[in-house]
């Protein structure tokens, strides 16, 4: 069941799904066995809205930390900007967090990076010729790319 689980997929609560519903069966046996017949109805409208407030929290909490619509629209962008300017040859390195928004748009896998020498590092370490860093900036909103050419010395050019 969590065989290559990861959070960052936002697909990754179905496979959650299972589990929580029969927790939440077991939940709903357990409380009508324990309700006499007076607080039955009482019981059962309780652990109703009790459920109910509960998946309406988590879906809202799982929104809010995985929801980002300018991050979405900044990953699509640089995606596009990877597709048309890295080469098949070389690594590609972006400031943006990864997610598979910015792979399907690159068409293809990208490590996480914060600057260049950190580029030049990861180049060297995996023995590496070269790569290109996409560093996407936000002002006010507006998308601004900073692209530069590294190498595993660390010597960087800028591409635009």
């Amino acid at each position: 069941m969590f065989f290559n689980f990861t959070a960052i997929h936002d697909v990754s609560a179905l496979k959650m799904t299972l589990p929580v519903c029969l927790f939440v069966g077991y939940f709903f046996a357990v409380i009508f066995s324990y309700a006499g017949d007076i607080s039955k109805k009482t019981t059962q409208v309780f652990a109703i809205l009790f459920c109910v407030a509960f998946i309406f929290y988590s879906s809202q909490e799982y929104l809010r930390l995985n929801t980002h619509e300018t991050d979405k629209h900044f990953q699509k962008l640089t995606g596009e900007a990877v597709a048309k300017y890295a080469h098949p040859d070389e690594l590609v390195f972006t400031n943006v967090g990864i997610s598979p928004v910015l792979m399907w748009h690159a068409q293809r896998n990208l490590i996480h990076s914060v600057n260049t020498k950190n580029c030049a590092e990861i180049l060297d370490s995996l023995n590496y010729p070269k790569g290109i860093f996409f560093k996407v900036y936000s002002k006010n909103n507006a998308f601004l790319l900073k692209i530069s050419k590294v190498n595993a010395v660390g010597d960087t050019i800028a591409v635009n």
